[in-house]
């Protein structure tokens, strides 16, 4: 097709050069308007061609460009929720770490304080007990006292010497507290 078109631009040259064309003013003017046209449309298909080019790679370096970024973004995306996910196995370790330490303060938190009310419980419990004992031995001391003194003044001992008479006193008295354990025991 070029070739044909080469063949039939040559031939309609070699015609004019030969003069075997002749063409009028009018005719010339509208054939190098034509002739123009054709150049600057060819120039201007290639320039505007070269133009799209251009923007078309500059478009698709942007869109490189882009396409890089959107990867360093999703890279950076990633190893942040990797890193947030490591922190958050690291946060929920330590909370489980004081969890355990709270349980186990607790734990003996408790224990030391059953412990103390226990003692407390238990020291109460032993003052109870000496203080009934104290007074257990008061009352039977009065009762032995008691008991001594209506003998006493029955078999008028007043009589005695004060010295026989503490001894004869202490001894009852000793045998009467005996009596009264024994008899309590019962």
């Amino acid at each position: 097709m070029k070739l044909k078109k080469q063949s039939l631009v040559l031939i309609v040259f070699i015609l004019l050069i030969k003069e075997i064309l002749v063409f009028n003013e009018e005719f010339l003017i509208f054939l190098s308007f034509f002739l123009f046209i054709y150049i600057f449309s060819k120039f201007i298909k290639q320039h505007i061609y070269l133009e799209l080019l251009n923007q078309n790679l500059d478009i698709q370096k942007d869109f490189v460009l882009y396409d890089k970024s959107q990867l360093n973004l999703s890279l950076y995306l990633y190893n942040y929720y990797i890193f947030q996910k490591n922190l958050l196995i690291d946060l929920l370790s330590i909370v489980n770490f004081i969890d355990f330490i709270i349980k186990l303060l607790l734990q003996k938190y408790f224990l030391l304080l059953k412990k103390f009310i226990y003692n407390l419980i238990e020291s109460k419990f032993k003052r109870l007990i000496t203080i009934e004992k104290k007074l257990k031995q008061n009352v039977q001391k009065q009762i032995v006292f008691y008991i001594l003194k209506t003998i006493s003044s029955s078999f008028k001992l007043k009589l005695m010497p004060s010295f026989i008479k503490s001894k004869i006193l202490f001894k009852n008295q000793e045998f009467l507290s005996q009596s009264i354990n024994l008899f309590l025991k019962i």
